[in-house]
Order: C-alpha cells, then sequence, then structure tokens
C-alpha cells in the first residue's frame, strides 16, 4: 500500500461540519436533522439536560456546549466490531486534543462513524470518558497488520444501523 493510500484510509476526526453550538436565545429551534430522534428518546436527553433562564438557557454542567457530535471514519468495520465488543476506541494521535476538549466542555460528545469508502454511516456512540493513558493494540489497519493508534476512551454504543449516505442529503 503506497503512503498516499494510507493517508486517505487513516482514521480521522471532522468537526468542522458537525462541531455545533446551541444558539442561546433560540434553543427550542431543533429543526436540524441530527436533533431528531426516531423515537428512542435520544432527543429528549439533549433538551432535558438544559434549564431556561429567561430567554437564555444554561447548561446544568456549566459547560459552554450540550453536545459535540463528530464524523470518525474507520479504517474497517472491524474496528467497529472491536468497540462494540470492548466498549472502547481510539483515534489517531492528532485528533486527540480535539476530541478531549470536547469531552470537558460539553454535556456530550456523539460520534458518528462511517467506515472508508463504504458509503454508509454505522451507527454512533457517545464519548463516556476522556482519552486515557493505554495504548491498545489491538485495532487494525485492514491488511491484517496491527496499527497503534492513540490512547483508548471509553464509548457507549447508542445505535447500530447502516444508513446510507443518500439518506442524509437535505
Amino acid at each position: 500500500m503506497s503512503s498516499d493510500t494510507g493517508k486517505e484510509n487513516a482514521s480521522v476526526v471532522d468537526s468542522s461540519v458537525t462541531d455545533w453550538k446551541l444558539d442561546m436565545g433560540n434553543s427550542d429551534d431543533l429543526e436540524s436533522p441530527s436533533y431528531k430522534g426516531d423515537g428512542d428518546g435520544y432527543t429528549r436527553s439533549v433538551n432535558a439536560s438544559r434549564h431556561m433562564v429567561g430567554k437564555q438557557s444554561v447548561s446544568i454542567k456549566g459547560r459552554l456546549y450540550d453536545t459535540r457530535y463528530f464524523i470518525i471514519k474507520s479504517l474497517n468495520s472491524h474496528n467497529l466490531q472491536l468497540s462494540v465488543d470492548k466498549g472502547i476506541w481510539a483515534t489517531q494521535v492528532m485528533n486527540e486534543p480535539i476530541l478531549e476538549e470536547a469531552f470537558h466542555n460539553s454535556s456530550k460528545v456523539i460520534l458518528i462513524f462511517s467506515v472508508n469508502m463504504s458509503g454508509f454511516f454505522q451507527g454512533y456512540a457517545q464519548m463516556m470518558s476522556s482519552i486515557g493513558l493505554r495504548h491498545d493494540h489491538i485495532w487494525s489497519q485492514g491488511s491484517g497488520k496491527s496499527n497503534s493508534w492513540g490512547r483508548s476512551f471509553e464509548v457507549k454504543w447508542l445505535q447500530l444501523n447502516d444508513l446510507p449516505f443518500q439518506r442524509t442529503l437535505h
């Protein structure tokens, strides 16, 4: 595999599209498809973590953001299955500060997973712990070789389901 191909297949955090801050003056405006649940109670839990004070909303935990969302690209489905089985994830070292900052400044961090070149989102999980000190050398880079990613952190899988990218167009 060429070094260019390896770079294209790297696990990436894309916060530019998914890093949202709720409008302090309009917290009831949840028109974004990302806030609409499918009856699993998730949308209600996002709203339940806020109090209204006049026209401004205040986070219970004093965090800057309610919920932040990140698209996580996985090299392969094997790594996603490992994550589901073990309740952990690890990203590349260059992405760790982004997720760490989000974890400490948000009530929730939701990671939306997609396997590279699949054309689907495979599911989403909540980041449950700060990035730890331990390196778990369990992640595959797709060619059977083991690859040591960054340090592991705990995740709680909320939904596993293949959702075609085309169904998310608006």
